[in-house]
Parts: structure tokens; C-alpha cells; sequence
């Protein structure tokens, strides 16, 4: 069952203007790894993804998009926002709603820490600058456990060769309250960094966080006596996407 959050942010998505000279637009993509904010989602397993995209000549945008998790629930994220160009430079603004179908709420464990219902919604604001990017994402409800936090991200962006573009970017999580229980992990604030090469429809990436390494031992699914989880040292993963235009 979709919580009310996420069937507001869907039905704000539904009501978008359909103008002549919009486009809708597809994804798929596979990677060996699906790693967020410098974690990894899957258990360190490979993670299959795909998604629709609207973009109206005013600069809005909405969209949805899903993957295979390790949280026993498949991931669908539902987001909107505006976007605007002056010259070399940027501006943007977001929301986007994290939903994951399989984990709703339980009433016999609602009062513990238990992986029940992990919907959450985030905000954003972002800048950019010729080849460089700067957001700030901040939630008032941080995995749905009520905790405030705010996560900055800084990119950059270089066509290094003909078809061959380097990414750098990182970023940093902080977290109203130290300490944050979420099924059993302890989450701190921490930074993460990654380095990435993509030539055409692949991408090679290196992503590291300044988590201990050994803050975690194996990483295992959502209903195992451990919770799968946060840092199990640096990560290289491989990744192909593919977009293609629905209607335009």
C-alpha cells in the first residue's frame, strides 16, 4: 500500500501540464553494484533499474524510477522539480519521495527498531556552474525514524577524450542526531567520494566513504539476524544505462 506522502507526490506528478513540445523519456540500466551515497543498496550484489522521465519546455520536470534492492522491497522513487539555465550557469530545486512497497507498517513491531515502513521524502536545491555542480538535500524524516539531516553534494565534470567523460564528486551526510538506529545499524555522519569513467552507454566507478571498513560484517537482506549493511570498504562497480525517447 502507497503511504499518503508518496500518493501525494504521485498525484502532483499526474496533474503535470501535457504541453505540444514536452518529452517523455525512458531508462533502463544494470550495474554490478547499486551504491548510494557512497553505500551499497544491494548487499554488494548486481541491481537491474529502470524509469520514465517528463521534461516540459518551462523547465519542470517529474519522474519515476526503481531497482532491486538487499532491503527485502524493491526501491521506487517518485520525484518532481524545476530546473533553469542563465548562460554557464544553474538553478534547481526538488522533491523526491524513497518508497518501498515491501516494508510497510507492521502494528506488532511499529514501537521498534525493526525494518517496517521505510518511505521518506527529501528535498533539494541545487547550483551549477560550467563544469561544476553543487546541491543540497535536506529531510525532515531521514528513513522515516523522524531524524532531521542534510547530505551536500559537490561534482565536477570533464570531457577528458572524445567520448570519454571523468566525474568526480563528494559528498557529505550529516544527521540532526548522532547515532541514528535504523533496523539495528548505527548511522553516523560520514563523507563519501567517487571517481568515475564513462565512455558512451558504460561508466566505471570508484566510491569510498570514511566509514571504518569494518563497521559492518557481511552484508545480508532485510529479515536475517543482521542487518545487511552500511561499509564494507571501497567499491568498484560497473554500469551500463540506456535512455530513449516515448513521445516527444
Amino acid at each position: 500500500m502507497m503511504s499518503k506522502k508518496m500518493f501525494a507526490i504521485a498525484v502532483a506528478i499526474a496533474g503535470l501540464p501535457a504541453v505540444a513540445s514536452a518529452e517523455l523519456t525512458g531508462n533502463i540500466g544494470a550495474s554490478s553494484d547499486y551504491v548510494w551515497r557512497g553505500l551499497t543498496q544491494t548487499a554488494g550484489d548486481a541491481a537491474v533499474s529502470g524509469g520514465m522521465d517528463y521534461n516540459s519546455p518551462f523547465g519542470l520536470s517529474a519522474g519515476m524510477w526503481t531497482s532491486n534492492t538487499a532491503f527485502g522491497s524493491p526501491e521506487l522513487d517518485l520525484y518532481a522539480g524545476y530546473s533553469k539555465s542563465f548562460g554557464d550557469f544553474s538553478i534547481s530545486a526538488g522533491y523526491i519521495g524513497y518508497l518501498y512497497p515491501g516494508t510497510e507498517d507492521d502494528p506488532a513491531t511499529a514501537d521498534t527498531n525493526e525494518a517496517n515502513d521505510l518511505d521518506w521524502t527529501e528535498a533539494s536545491v541545487g547550483f551549477g556552474w560550467k563544469m561544476l555542480s553543487l546541491t543540497y538535500n535536506f529531510s525532515n524524516d531521514t528513513f522515516n525514524t523522524g531524524t532531521k539531516s542534510s547530505y551536500v553534494d559537490l561534482g565536477a565534470s570533464f570531457e577528458v577524450a572524445k567520448d570519454l567523460t571523468l566525474a568526480l564528486h563528494v559528498g557529505r551526510y550529516d544527521f540532526e542526531n548522532d547515532d541514528v538506529n535504523v533496523a539495528g545499524f548505527v548511522w553516523d555522519d560520514y563523507i563519501d567520494y567517487s571517481i568515475s569513467l564513462s565512455a558512451g552507454d558504460f561508466s566505471i566507478t570508484y566510491s569510498d566513504t570514511d566509514l571504518p571498513d569494518d563497521t559492518v560484517a557481511d552484508a545480508v537482506a532485510y529479515g536475517s539476524n543482521d542487518f545487511y549493511a552500511a561499509d564494507d570498504g571501497y567499491k568498484v562497480f560497473v554500469t551500463y544505462s540506456k535512455s530513449f525517447t516515448l513521445l516527444k
